[in-house]
């Protein structure tokens, strides 16, 4: 079937809890009424037994019997054939999962060198005297020995050793050389010990990984093995499967995860993109069949690189566009003040963010930036211009240097040096370094920038490895540290944003746009995947705290206030008030709009968000590694924010507290309603690919996984599509359709727009419009146009303001049409179904007069 579908827009659907292929094949039919064009899987090769999300494959060339194997598979993509939709795989080139199940890595264990799969993982065998160390043990490895845990257990054939769930092989040998015979189960400490010498692996307590873990892992990650698909021949044994899906036209796109993990990405990419290429049905030189997207996280400034053959990213910049849009410079500041005045705590978030990385290296990386800075040490030493650097001057360089980076890596490659682009970053991260180390590290700090640059095969060994320290440490500090601990506005923490920066102006938007439609076409846009960190919607409802910043700051006072007697752990300080606010924040966005406190399941409605907040406090406060960390738990302290949570949210004990947060998000309904429909509707209209992720078709208040990967209700969602009266007919009035339908209606709505002119959306020029009058830095317009057709959209940007139903537009906010060329068109609104003549101007009051958003479509006279 590739080919066969124009990408319109993808449908990313979480296989797993829940979901297998059977369970797949009976939502294909939502999908294609619902109008998307491909489904967009998560990957589907064979995990590790009982795996939630995929991404820890034990078999890159098997499909997961767990999902139903190759036949449940085949079954899902005749299903797809049938409807007339195709098919993107999430792939994981990046690492596999250190398990038993994983047979390349059994063997490798085994064998060590001599396996024959020894070059498939990045391990340094130089480090505890060539053997790979594996961080397991709960306890001392002395502790663990006495007390008997290692067990000698029949696995497949063979004697493997048993430490809870995990299971290690035994070299060749091995077992009769310790005196020991199969079936023995537990052996005396001693012999235990003898049989674990003998072995090509070292056991150890889980928290020596940070300091001398010798192979690659993903992130801080240590059961998730890094792959070397640098080497021609991993690269072919990972991809085999993939390849015969493309090849067979059953796989028509592919995603690739993390690809900043691997060691050059852009030559990874050029060799699948010739692989596909020469298996994809047709030739494969369309850039439409079977495109390739990257999940790659652009920072603020920085651009995909132009020598990278993708289709685009998967879309977290567009998330963050559109976030920033929604939210007011001056109101952002003044939520900023407000959180200062409440928490004590007026650091900015670079600041937070380089004081997270120094915490991480310090202690998460220490072993990856002591191999580093080895490195480093032997190439300086081997140097005359180098060799009298102090080693303590070269170390405190590295480190700050890696500090410096204000993006996630570089990407210099082999000895060809470093791009433009790649100087230009190494200057930055160089200047950002030197008040750091000072005049007596500035020698030192040189000598690193021109290791970075990689001429030199040494030189580039020493990039590569700082390359893919880089992006781990930037992940770990923003994503995973800096954005639970710096929280004025949350709705700006999100993966891809940076939330100490200004929010995107709609100038800046307008250019990303204009640049997306000339370079990456197919570009995915998103605004919410499996991995943000809150709901589309939430984040909607959130922005609008910025347009009441001196209310909400004074209600968090009020409430922090009231809620004093409920305060408990050491002397009365948990929650800290930055928790605190965290915690209203995070309420005033998952409030469900339709909870009635006055109804009989008002209790047991306000239980469940209960759980789900003290499941989601209890993770923030641990990545924020403040009060309690996930590799040091305080039971005190999570036990008190968790009585307190329970204290506030309790009808009898907080009454006033709730009704005030239901009077709140009552206020701010309408509005964040609005502002909803208006990221969807960018999202539909905009340059690019719109990609839904699971159940968005309804308002999206989830938070952070695995909150936002609980399973999906499409029958009713299906049950609404089709609904007693049917869905109004597409392209018809939506008006007077309400709460979920209406969200679902406009996706339907523009779905079948992007299904019945492609082009119109696909290759349509970009126009951005002007909006003239008081209040017009309230409002966006654009218009996509190809000869004799126009679509013109009109959005909100600040809803709490202008949203129908409350303050309306002021009569003289319009959209210039003469000066775009436009006044000779036609219009009807496809949501309302109102018509507008040829004007030269068109008045945003009456565009908004019945629906929060305007799409207008047309064609000449």
């Amino acid at each position: 079937m590739s080919g066969a579908t124009p990408f319109r827009a993808t449908y990313r659907l979480q296989f797993r809890g829940g979901m297998d292929f059977a369970a797949a094949v009976a939502v294909v039919p939502y999908l294609a009424r619902l109008g998307v064009s491909h489904l967009y899987a998560s990957p589907l090769f064979a995990a590790r037994e009982g795996s939630s999300h995929g991404y820890d494959i034990v078999d890159c060339n098997r499909l997961d019997p767990q999902l139903g194997g190759e036949a449940g598979f085949l079954a899902l993509t005749e299903a797809l054939s049938q409807a007339g939709l195709g098919l993107i795989l999430d792939i994981v080139p990046n690492h596999m999962a250190t398990d038993w199940q994983n047979l390349w890595w059994r063997d490798v264990l085994a064998l060590g060198r001599a396996s024959r799969f020894v070059d498939r993982f990045d391990i340094d065998w130089s480090q505890h005297d060539g053997r790979v160390l594996l961080p397991v043990l709960g306890d001392s490895y002395g502790e663990t020995l006495k007390a008997g845990s290692l067990q000698l257990v029949p696995r497949e054939g063979q004697t493997a050793i048993a430490y809870h769930d995990h299971l290690f092989p035994l070299a060749p040998g091995s077992l009769q050389a310790a005196g020991a015979t199969e079936g023995e189960g537990p052996l005396p400490a001693e012999r235990m010990h003898a049989l674990l010498e003998a072995q090509h692996y070292r056991l150890a307590h889980w928290r020596i990984a940070a300091g001398g873990l010798n192979y690659r892992r993903f992130f801080d990650v240590n059961d998730l093995v890094g792959l070397r698909v640098e080497d021609p021949a991993v690269f072919d044994a990972v991809h085999d499967l993939t390849l015969r899906l493309v090849r067979e036209g059953l796989v028509h796109g592919l995603r690739v995860d993390h690809v900043d993990g691997l060691a050059d990405p852009a030559g990874y990419l050029r060799r699948l993109r010739d692989a596909v290429q020469a298996v994809c049905p047709g030739g494969g030189d369309d850039a439409a069949s079977c495109p390739i997207w990257v999940e790659k996280i652009l920072e603020p400034g920085e651009r995909l690189r132009d020598d990278w053959p993708v289709a685009g990213t998967t879309g977290y910049e567009f998330a963050a566009q559109v976030t920033g849009l929604a939210v007011a410079p001056a109101g952002l500041a003044e939520l900023r003040e407000g959180y200062a005045r409440f928490t004590g705590d007026a650091r900015s978030f670079p600041a937070q963010a380089a004081a997270a990385k120094r915490e991480l290296l310090d202690l998460t990386f220490a072993g990856e930036l002591a191999a580093l800075a080895a490195q480093a040490e032997g190439l300086a030493a081997a140097g005359l211009d180098s060799r009298d650097l102090p080693v303590e001057s070269l170390r405190r360089a590295l480190r700050e240097l890696l500090v410096a980076m204000p993006v996630y890596r570089s990407y210099v490659a082999g000895t060809a040096g470093a791009s433009a682009a790649d100087r230009s970053l190494i200057a930055g991260a160089v200047s950002g370094a030197a008040p750091a180390v000072g005049a007596e590290g500035a020698a030192a700090l040189a000598f690193l920038a021109g290791l970075l640059q990689g001429r030199q095969p040494e030189h580039a060994a020493f990039a590569r490895r700082f390359q893919q320290l880089s992006g781990p440490l930037m992940a770990k500090s923003v994503e995973d540290t800096g954005f639970y601990r710096y929280l004025p506005a949350l709705a700006l923490n999100e993966v891809g944003n940076a939330p100490g920066a200004p929010p995107a102006s709609p100038a800046a938007f307008h250019a990303a746009n204009a640049e997306r439609l000339q370079q990456w076409p197919l570009a995915m846009l998103a605004t919410a995947t499996h991995d943000t960190k809150r709901g589309e919607d939430l984040r909607a409802r959130l922005t609008l705290l910025a347009d009441c910043a001196p209310a909400f700051s004074a209600l968090a006072e009020h409430w922090w206030f009231a809620h004093q007697p409920f305060r408990g752990g050491a002397e009365g300080q948990s929650p800290a008030a930055k928790e605190a606010w965290l915690f209203y924040q995070t309420l005033v966005g998952l409030w469900p709009e339709d909870l009635d406190l006055a109804a009989p399941d008002a209790a047991a409605r306000l239980d469940a968000l209960a759980r789900r907040l003290e499941a989601y406090m209890q993770k923030a406060m641990r990545e924020a590694k403040e009060r309690t960390r996930w590799t040091g738990a305080d039971a005190v302290h999570e036990n008190a924010v968790r009585d307190f949570l329970q204290a506030a949210l309790s009808p009898s004990r907080s009454a006033a507290f709730l009704a005030e947060v239901q009077a709140l998000v009552r206020r701010l309904a309408p509005a964040a309603r609005a502002g909803s429909l208006a990221q969807l509707v960018l999202k539909l209209t905009c340059p690019g690919l719109p990609d839904i992720y699971q159940g968005t078709e309804w308002p999206d208040l989830a938070l952070v996984d695995p909150d936002n990967r609980r399973p999906v209700d499409f029958a009713r969602r299906a049950a609404q599509l089709d609904g007693p009266a049917g869905m109004p007919a597409p392209l018809h009035p939506t008006a007077g359709l309400a709460g979920d339908a209406r969200k679902l209606a406009v996706m339907h709505c523009l779905l079948t727009l992007r299904r019945r002119q492609p082009d119109l959306l696909a290759a349509g020029s970009y126009l951005p419009l002007a909006v003239t009058g008081a209040a017009a830095e309230d409002f966006l317009a654009y218009a996509r146009t190809l000869p004799g057709r126009c679509l013109l959209v009109c959005v909100p940007l600040r809803p709490l303001r202008q949203v129908a139903g409350e303050a309306l537009p002021p009569p003289d906010a319009g959209i210039a049409l003469a000066g775009a060329g436009l006044e000779r068109f036609r219009w009807q609104d496809l949501l309302t179904g109102a018509a507008h003549r040829p004007a030269d101007r068109l008045q945003v009051s009456r565009l908004l007069q019945q629906a929060e958003v305007a799409i207008l479509l047309t064609r000449l006279p």
